[in-house]
């Protein structure tokens, strides 16, 4: 296929991106389906799902790669970019479906009627062999994250694969990020996240990388890989001399066994966001509020 020849517009490149510019919107595609083919080994007659797949990013280097009976669904919340891809990608390659899922996001998506922790994954138990989440988590608080990953823990088959990019706080990045290095601030903390907006929570979000791992391996999810990127501020020399290095973090994990759905439940008097209000203003449920860190 060529590139040029499936394109979107540029404001819903824009809009999933960030960037106005075809030639990034090409190149970041083609950089994803390297890591997708040589870090996950993901093979053409694979079924995949693309959780939070824009305007298509992901899914273009794939068109000539997948073949039936593998194929590729992608789901987003942004209702234009779906009704795009639909239309132009659908009716030349079947094999490529796009989903429109209303999930509420206070950046994204404001008046979507369903919540994060409620959503669920319009497919069948044990179905997917390799799923990936690129800009997600990175935009989302942990009981959504949580239900989230439950959900995707829910729909691989066993042996199957997932990539997601995250913000991840570990001790190493939260020294960056405090010395003043990093891409991001992240002053206000909640829980196990903590976010550079308390009035606007999703658009950056970081997660303790220690209550991830333990996330994982209660969904039944084993981490192969941590890919540290540089939004921290780690140079190449501290995240490893040849490792692959991005903006945002990289986790490589294999399905292992099924796993616990009790993981994704909010927790007892756990506050999550909740959007209220002809006026657009965030509140919390139960329990208060994003608290400055010391």
């Amino acid at each position: 296929m060529d590139d040029k020849s499936i394109l979107p517009r540029v404001e819903l490149m824009a809009h999933s991106t960030g960037s106005m510019d075809p030639a990034n919107y090409v190149v970041v595609g083609k950089e994803f389906f390297g890591h997708f083919t040589k870090l996950c080994g993901l093979k053409p007659r694979e079924r995949v799902l693309d959780l939070g797949c824009g305007s298509a990013r992901m899914a273009l280097p794939m068109l000539d790669f997948l073949t039936p009976p593998g194929g590729y669904d992608g789901i987003d919340i942004h209702k234009p970019n779906i009704d795009w891809a639909s239309a132009t990608i659908t009716p030349k390659y079947p094999h490529f479906r796009f989903h429109h899922a209303d999930v509420r996001n206070t950046t994204y998506n404001p008046n979507g009627p369903v919540l994060p922790h409620e959503y669920r994954l319009p497919f069948e138990d044990n179905s997917i062999d390799f799923a990936f989440l690129t800009s997600v988590f990175t935009h989302m608080l942990p009981p959504g994250m949580r239900n989230y990953l439950a959900e995707i823990s829910r729909v691989l088959r066993v042996g199957g694969r997932c990539l997601i990019t995250f913000f991840l706080l570990d001790d190493g990045a939260t020294s960056l990020v405090r010395a003043g290095k990093s891409e991001f601030e992240f002053p206000y903390h909640f829980g196990t996240c903590a976010v550079r907006d308390r009035n606007r929570p999703e658009d950056v979000v970081g997660h303790r990388e220690s209550h991830v791992r333990k996330l994982y391996n209660r969904l039944g999810l084993e981490i192969k890989d941590i890919h540290y990127g540089n939004w921290s501020g780690r140079t190449q020399k501290q995240i490893c001399e040849g490792a692959v290095t991005g903006f945002q973090d990289m986790v490589i994990a294999k399905k292992v066994r099924q796993g616990a759905r009790s993981a994704a439940r909010p927790r007892l008097g756990e506050s999550f966001w909740w959007w209220m209000g002809k006026e657009g203003k965030p509140r919390f449920r139960e329990t208060g509020e994003f608290k400055k860190a010391a």
